[in-house]
Parts: structure tokens; sequence; C-alpha cells
């Protein structure tokens, strides 16, 4: 389902403002489970030897969501004015 959901919001472009409204709903509603793959990507817990080329195409995956959809830009921003503790 990630890599429909990446290949939409690739083949629609960052300027389509509800395709990059919608995966960032997403990404915001998937938050922690986001930051879970990322710690066992990064050694923080236990991944075991089979499940490991999965973990790292869903970091992948996630990764360009992240970037297209200016995920991290808008959350910045947002703390920076004050609208998110």
């Amino acid at each position: 389902m990630l890599k429909v959901i990446v290949a939409i919001v690739l083949s629609q472009g960052q300027q389509n403002g509800q395709t990059i409204s919608q995966a960032r709903h997403f990404l915001e509603e998937y938050r922690s489970s986001i930051v879970s793959i990322f710690k066992r990507s990064a050694g923080i817990g236990s991944v075991g030897k089979h499940n490991r080329d999965v973990l790292e195409a869903l970091v992948d995956n996630f990764t360009i969501l992240i970037s297209a959809a200016g995920f991290l830009d808008v959350r910045l921003t947002l703390l920076l004015v004050g609208e998110i503790c």
C-alpha cells in the first residue's frame, strides 16, 4: 500500500495541493508507526535477518514520501511559529 501512495504522490507532483495535503495527513496519522520503523532501522530494537529487507524498503518509501510531501518542512515551520508544542 505504501508503494502505491508514494507512486501517486510522485506522479501527481508537488504542485497538486490536495494530494500533498492527503499525504501529510497520512504521515501525521501514522507518525508513531513511522518513528518506530525508523528507530528499528537505526538499530534501536531487534530486527530479524529476514525482516531487514522489508524494513529497508519501508524506510526508503517513507523517506521519499516525507520528502515529496514536505512533511518535515511543515512541522518545522509550525514549531517555529509556535503552533506545535
